[in-house]
């Protein structure tokens, strides 16, 4: 069965702290593996082919006619001083990139709390981005040795999401 309100938050958190740890403890060493092995270009291949997969997966096993009415919980029954009818009939047609952006400009929490989580995720990207030419360069390690340093980062964070 599919956990509701609190419980669900718990495993959404739990699930995402598992899913990232094994992309880093399985997708890291890979990628090295692929980039000594092969080319430097055969992960982005990879990580391409993936990409067009799930969107593929995504299109054949979701429903795309919008006719399925969002799960009700006592926090959305009114959106915008809205009875909770309006807010099933409309709540796909502001369930896009334009309805988001519309919906932080109307709380202050939200923008600040967005603008954090962007941070952190730029910060992030860039430490990744940047992590394996820096061992190469400052400490003379090989991309797979610079790969197991990230696989032990990606257990300790599957362990302590």
């Amino acid at each position: 069965s599919i956990p509701s309100g609190s419980d669900l938050s718990a495993a959404l958190s739990r699930f995402q702290g598992i899913a990232i740890g094994s992309a880093f403890f399985i997708g890291i060493p890979l990628g090295a593996q692929l980039a000594t092995r092969f080319s430097s270009r055969s992960p982005l291949m990879l990580s391409a082919s993936i990409c067009v997969l799930n969107s593929i997966l995504i299109f054949a096993l979701l429903p795309g006619d919008g006719s399925r009415t969002p799960p009700r919980s006592p926090s959305t029954d009114m959106i915008d001083d809205q009875p909770s009818e309006a807010v099933s009939e409309g709540f796909w047609r502001r369930a896009n990139p334009v309805g988001a952006v519309l919906m932080l400009s109307r709380s202050r929490a939200l923008r600040v709390s967005s603008a954090a989580y962007c941070l952190v995720c730029v910060a992030q990207t860039g430490v990744q981005s940047c992590w394996v030419n820096y061992l190469q360069f400052r400490l003379g390690w090989s991309a797979s040795a610079a790969g197991s340093s990230l696989m032990v980062v990606g257990l300790v964070v599957a362990l302590l999401p």
